[in-house]
């Protein structure tokens, strides 16, 4: 019983390495499915950016898509596959 919940864990964790990335804030594990780049964390409620994972402004979080000099320029809604390649 004890071995078989220590795999569950194991498996849980792999399963969220691959699967979510962690709120640069707090570290809470996020999973995205679909939508926009711009994500709220369930921990914390900081936005951030799902491809450079930067913290993004309470204020004005979609500045850093419409920012030119932003490397996610234009890109709120550009794909990101499952391992994180653009």
């Amino acid at each position: 019983r004890v071995i078989q919940k220590a795999l569950e864990e194991m498996e849980s964790k792999e399963w969220l390495e691959k699967n979510s990335k962690s709120c640069p804030c707090c570290e809470t594990p996020i999973e995205k499915l679909d939508g926009c780049n711009k994500m709220t964390c369930t921990g914390c409620m900081q936005y951030f950016c799902w491809i450079c994972m930067s913290s993004l402004s309470r204020a004005s979080p979609y500045k850093h898509f419409n920012d030119p000099a932003s490397p996610c320029f234009n890109r709120l809604f550009h794909a990101v596959d499952v391992n994180g390649d653009i």
